[in-house]
């Protein structure tokens, strides 16, 4: 195997002639996605690295390619862990995955009581769909002791709500689909919508986490592992990972915009 430096002090695995990035290939191998989906996948992974941190921020993504809940599953950073679970159908195509609202979700069975504490981002890109009420995009919340993390990208009718630990994060501004994020480090948490840093706010003592897995399409309430709040639209991708801001966070929106881009789906 052949090691690169691109210049950010870190050296990755990359392929060499015609052949792919390892972490590419692995997933292109367990999902069984081939042609302009795998080259897809490809140029996704090496434009990460290239970054010289973002790949290594991130503990799971998935890409939702192949059309198939079967190829949607893997963990494009690991395809040996955190694949997701599909509850009650949602439907999978070539735009992403499609939640009705009612009774379909996607549970990452990626635990947060270890892992928000410190260094923590949840993102999506959501390409329909408008939210209304309580309907919630991501997350995993205790309500009995309103611990969590969330993200809403649009309430009745302009509200966009995201909440680290016990304090809610709003903002108004449009739109309601592309990609949103919140991402904290021991300090701030802050809500993104695509590059642009909507809302932040100080963190003083998050306090314990019950165990909870973070879902999409629906909110988990970790106290007893219910679902509630299930919201309708369709995503075309998701990740949890590390703390992610300033220039890291536009280069990611602009990865994942291009990506989207690709496939025919972008909004």
């Amino acid at each position: 195997m052949i090691f690169q430096n691109f210049g950010f002090n870190q050296n990755y695995p990359v392929a060499v002639a015609s052949g792919n990035d390892p972490d590419a290939q692995a997933f292109i191998d367990a999902s069984g996605i081939s042609g302009s989906d795998a080259t897809a996948i490809n140029t996704l992974v090496v434009a990460l690295k290239n970054t010289g941190s973002l790949w290594d921020k991130l503990y799971v993504a998935y890409p939702f390619i192949g059309a198939t809940t079967s190829s949607f599953k893997w963990n494009l950073k690991d395809t040996g862990s955190y694949s997701a679970s599909f509850i009650n159908n949602p439907v999978a195509s070539t735009t992403g995955i499609q939640f009705n609202g009612t009774s379909n979700y996607l549970d990452s069975n990626y635990s947060i009581v270890s892992n928000v504490t410190s260094s923590f981002h949840l993102s999506y890109y959501k390409r329909t769909g408008r939210n209304t009420g309580d309907n919630i995009d991501a997350g995993a919340y205790n309500e009995t002791t309103s611990r969590g993390v969330f993200m809403s990208s649009q309430l009745t009718p302009t509200l966009s709500r995201a909440r680290q630990y016990s304090t809610a994060m709003d903002n108004s501004a449009a739109p309601y689909t592309g990609s949103f994020m919140i991402t904290a480090d021991t300090t701030h948490s802050s809500l993104y919508k695509g590059s642009t840093e909507v809302s932040t706010i100080a963190l003083s003592n998050p306090g314990a986490l019950s165990t909870g897995s973070i879902t999409l399409g629906a909110l988990k309430k970790t106290q007893d592992q219910s679902i509630f709040y299930y919201t309708s639209g369709s995503y075309g991708f998701m990740t949890i990972g590390q703390h992610i801001s300033g220039s890291d966070a536009t280069n990611f929106t602009t990865i994942i915009q291009n990506y989207q881009t690709t496939l025919g789906r972008n909004v």
